[in-house]
C-alpha cells in the first residue's frame, strides 16, 4: 500500500450499523507517519503501526479516517484501480495525493 492509493476496505466492528459494509478510500498517511486531521478528535495524529489513516475525495463530506481514526491493515481487502459501474463512468483512477494532504513527518526506514 502506497500514499495516494485507493483501497477498499472490510467492514469495521467500530462503524455505526449504517456503515457496515466496504468502503473506498484514498490512502493519505501509512504507519509511523503524523498527519493533520480533518475535525478528528486529535488536530494531529500518528498513525500507529499495522494502521494506515484514508479519506474521502470529499473532504467534509465523507466517512472516513477523520470520523473513525486509523484503519488497521488487516481489514484492507483490495486496491481500487477503476470504476466499472455505471458503465458510462469507467475509467481509470488516478493515484494522486492532494498537496494539502500529504502528511507532516514520514518516518526514517
Amino acid at each position: 500500500m502506497e500514499h495516494h492509493d485507493l483501497c477498499c476496505s472490510k467492514e469495521n466492528m467500530d462503524f455505526p450499523n449504517d456503515f457496515k459494509s466496504k468502503i473506498i478510500k484514498r490512502v493519505i498517511a501509512l504507519e509511523g507517519d503524523i498527519i493533520k486531521t480533518i475535525g478528528y478528535k486529535k488536530k494531529y495524529v500518528k498513525v500507529p503501526h499495522g494502521h494506515i489513516w484514508v479519506e474521502g475525495d470529499h473532504h467534509g463530506h465523507s466517512f472516513d479516517s477523520n470520523a473513525f481514526g486509523p484503519v488497521s491493515l488487516g481489514l484492507l481487502h483490495a486496491r481500487a484501480t477503476h470504476i466499472l459501474w455505471p458503465p458510462q463512468r469507467w475509467q481509470k483512477l488516478q493515484p494522486m495525493l492532494p498537496p494539502e494532504r500529504k502528511p507532516l513527518q514520514r518516518e526514517q526506514e
